[in-house]
């Protein structure tokens, strides 16, 4: 009993035990996450009248998103939805702006709560995020399961008011490059005389992340009739298929094509705080006026250039 040691130990145990379970989002839980968004970050909707639907029309474009990075297959999309979901998710149709169901105004439009944001008990939660009860609601892919928890536990913190659209500060990222992959060939990822000696690249990329790839088969199945599903068979694979699966294997490896991708995704952000909660009346909002890209900017350090060969350039 007078042991100081045993009870520290024991404190310190039961500390970092609650802190476990703050982190998985047991404290700060998920289905949270439209009402402390909405007052936290779409703070200014509270002065418009279709405040309603502000969260779900920028919820359904993250959830785009994740269908669009093969990080869920077109089911989760569906479930995790608002409203029903795009079916041609295009680079150029994900840049489209943000959308609502074409109703005669904003209070007839009926919304309709995914499930993941249904309340449910603590005990629940754990079970489900353990995976000791299957539950279709949550996404399967560790990365999603990963963005949702930090979202819901950052939400809850004491957040700074946010700027209104179009009263941003300027922001530049620099982002140097010297010899760094920009984009993997396929010549990195596959080689046919390898034969059974060595494993590709492509095969650990697919083996890593698995749910993912098939996610990206089905949606590139969708989009082009000519896509060859040959599984595995990377040998098998046309040349326009590889144009687009070494796409998908930079995106997953440390390439300056992930990075500036990722970065570009701020463009996106400011936009879609433009759309839900801007001034519009202020001068600088005006249509022909308002221009995203001089409020963020990307910038890359090519230090390297003149010395690229033919497929760096391209």
């Amino acid at each position: 009993i007078t042991d100081t040691q045993f009870w520290f130990s024991l404190g310190c145990s039961i500390l970092g035990m609650l802190v476990a379970l703050k982190q998985r989002g047991l404290i700060y839980p998920v289905f949270r996450i439209p009402e402390l968004f909405t007052q936290k970050v779409l703070y200014f909707t509270a002065l418009q009248e279709d405040r309603r639907i502000s969260f779900p029309m920028a919820w359904d474009k993250i959830v785009e998103w994740f269908r669009y990075e093969d990080k869920i297959d077109d089911f989760m999309a569906g479930e995790l939805s608002y409203f029903s979901g795009r079916s041609d998710l295009t680079w150029g149709a994900i840049q489209q702006p943000l959308r609502a169901p074409r109703q005669e105004n904003a209070a007839s439009i009926r919304i309709k709560l995914p499930q993941i944001f249904q309340e449910a008990g603590p005990g629940d939660r754990l079970m489900r995020r353990l995976n000791l009860i299957r539950d279709h609601r949550w996404p399967e892919n560790a990365e999603v399961r990963w963005r949702l928890s930090s979202l819901a536990r950052g939400l809850a913190y004491d957040l700074p008011r946010p700027f209104r659209a179009p009263y941003f500060p300027g922001l530049t990222v620099l982002i140097p490059h010297y010899g760094e992959t920009i984009l993997m060939s396929k010549e990195e990822l596959f080689k046919d005389e390898l034969g059974n000696e060595a494993v590709p690249l492509m095969s650990w990329l697919e083996y890593r992340y698995e749910q993912e790839f098939r996610a990206f088969i089905g949606r590139m199945s969708q989009r082009y009739s000519t896509w060859a599903n040959r599984g595995t068979k990377w040998g098998d694979y046309s040349p326009e298929d590889w144009d687009k699966m070494v796409v998908w294997a930079s995106m997953r490896n440390q390439t300056l094509w992930r990075t500036v991708a990722g970065m570009t995704l701020y463009h996106q952000a400011i936009e879609a705080h433009y759309h839900l909660q801007g001034d519009k009346e202020a001068s600088m909002a005006a249509k022909g006026v308002w221009n995203v890209g001089e409020v963020f900017t990307c910038m890359v350090s090519m230090q390297m250039y003149p010395f690229f060969n033919q497929t760096q350039f391209q």
